[in-house]
């Protein structure tokens, strides 16, 4: 009898941690969404400190350790791409094209159906902004790119996991580790976000 009421009172303590977690990774992510990575940081290390020694959670703690890093340095990428891109230059999203005018510390303008669009430098939208990196990207050709790329595709709100699992595909492919990022796009937080 003993046996069992400890089994029970293990059993709920690791389902409210669970819970618990959970709401800190739910968090972390929206944190993410919204490019707040110190935030997304800051609630990862605290998920860190509700676990324990459950190696599970830890392992699922780590996953998404690694998404934010690769989510904080695409914003890099992001810089450098806007900056190496020329006024005239034309890319692609799902057939459409588009033109870049200009990219200075505060506008990006682009041509976009005929009509010049303005909008402030931090405000791009997150389709333009693929498309600009993912043109910088394919001049050097590297797999890690594409670990960036997912993780970015996995950060939109709403998230596109397909559109990441491609990205981490070509990335393994390429020789990178992909199996913790992949197991992330089995996350309940991803999965309930992407419906």
């Amino acid at each position: 009898m003993a046996a069992k009421e400890a089994k029970q009172r293990a059993d709920q303590e690791r389902a409210r941690m669970q819970e618990t977690l959970d709401k800190t990774l739910s968090d972390a992510y929206a944190a993410l969404q919204r490019g707040e990575f110190d935030t997304s940081n800051r609630l990862i290390a605290a998920a860190g400190d509700q676990v324990g020694d459950d190696v599970e959670a830890a392992t699922r703690i780590e996953n998404w350790r690694l998404l934010a890093s690769y989510a904080k340095e695409f914003t890099t990428f992001r810089e450098q791409a806007f900056a190496a891109a020329n006024a005239g230059r034309d890319y692609e999203i799902d057939g459409n094209r588009f033109a870049i005018i200009e990219i200075n510390p505060d506008m990006f303008v682009y041509r976009w159906d005929g009509q010049n669009k303005r909008v402030p430098r931090d405000q791009v939208p997150p389709r333009i902004e693929l498309a600009v990196v993912e043109g910088w990207f394919a001049a050097d050709g590297r797999a890690a790119n594409h670990l960036f790329l997912g993780a970015r595709w996995l950060c939109l709100d709403p998230p596109n996991p397909a559109r990441a699992r491609a990205e981490w595909r070509i990335a393994g492919d390429g020789g990178e580790q992909v199996a913790p990022l992949n197991a992330l796009l089995d996350d309940p937080i991803i999965r309930r976000a992407g419906r």
